[in-house]
């Protein structure tokens, strides 16, 4: 009996293995899929562009005070038509952990100058090569003033991602899962009662998905971090965050829905097999019954009342005197 109750105990820590082992497979991997992609990241800080422009226009209208410059024109240098490049190479340091720079972006510059003489055409303002140079140089060089961080370096999300930690992780968890299906087929001799195990496990890890970011989004986690000291950069990881806990939500229902599924079926696997070893057997014992019906109604004689006290005279011997 112990033996039997340590059986069942340690199939169903397998279970709970199985379950927290596609738990953390889950997340990891889609953590390094999202935040080891430089159009995931942008997105998030595009959505966060008009925060990204008004730092960048506030340091631009002091550059222009300061400096007796046209402040339309020079407000007019960064838009949303170019701060996909600010966004971009912001992205970027993110993912690979570099202090965010654009002193030397020869992109953000070209970028600049054009938008200097479309600024030009259209308002018949005459300027040099050489002051539309000046102007872009001191335009690029307000933009780093507002967006030069070193936030893009010191997130540990992105750090701990592109580690080597995360790709142990990552194999130690698929070798768990391996390894629990193998010991639960093993443990259970290869019959069917396995997938209840596996099953549940599947379920287990689904609802547990569904939990944390469940608890997250109520509780609000998020929003009592701050990741970054530039309020745009912040919103951005933290907008980063939210869609992957929304994504595992979502991996979660699946998972739990397969689980359910798998244990359904195998119950339903177990009741017809039950179903049809009870018909079989009601016909087994229905075959039996007939047959000895029939058995005895063809070899036991039936029985005549008087029959006993007529063989008794039969057998009376009359001697003679």
């Amino acid at each position: 009996m112990f033996r039997y109750y340590l059986h069942k105990l340690f199939v169903f820590s397998l279970s709970m293995v199985l379950a927290l082992s596609i738990v953390v497979l889950s997340f990891s991997v889609l953590a390094i899929g999202l935040f080891h992609s430089d159009a995931y990241v942008e997105s998030r800080l595009n959505e966060n562009s008009g925060l990204i422009i008004e730092s960048i226009n506030k340091e631009l209208e002091k550059t222009a005070e300061k400096l007796s410059l046209d402040k339309e024109m020079f407000v007019s240098t960064v838009t949303q038509d170019n701060i996909g490049i600010v966004t971009k190479e912001v992205a970027h340091n993110f993912i690979f952990g570099y202090n965010t720079s654009f002193a030397n972006s020869t992109e953000l510059y070209t970028a600049v100058v054009h938008s200097i003489n479309n600024y030009i055409a259209e308002n018949g303002t005459k300027m040099s090569d050489d002051e539309i140079s000046r102007t872009a140089s001191l335009a690029v060089d307000s933009v780093n003033e507002a967006l030069s961080s070193h936030d893009t370096l010191s997130v540990r999300a992105f750090t701990f991602v592109r580690s080597r930690a995360m790709m142990v992780i990552i194999t130690v968890s698929a070798l768990m899962i391996i390894a629990c299906v193998i010991a639960l087929d093993f443990l259970n001799n290869g019959r069917h009662r396995k997938y209840n195990y596996i099953g549940m496990g599947i379920a287990t890890a689904g609802a547990v998905n569904i939990s944390a970011t469940t608890v997250i989004s109520v509780k609000k986690l998020f929003d009592n971090y701050r990741f970054c000291s530039f309020e745009a950069y912040d919103r951005a990881v933290k907008s980063c965050f939210e869609l992957l806990f929304n994504i595992l939500a979502v991996i979660g229902v699946i998972l739990f829905i397969a689980g359910v599924i798998m244990l359904f079926k195998n119950y339903r696997y177990f009741y017809e097999r039950k179903q049809a070893y009870l018909l079989t057997h009601s016909v087994n014992e229905n075959k039996t019954s007939d047959y000895m019906e029939d058995y005895y109604t063809k070899n036991v004689r039936t029985h005549i009342p008087g029959e006993e006290f007529e063989k008794d005279i039969k057998k009376i011997d009359f001697e003679k005197d």
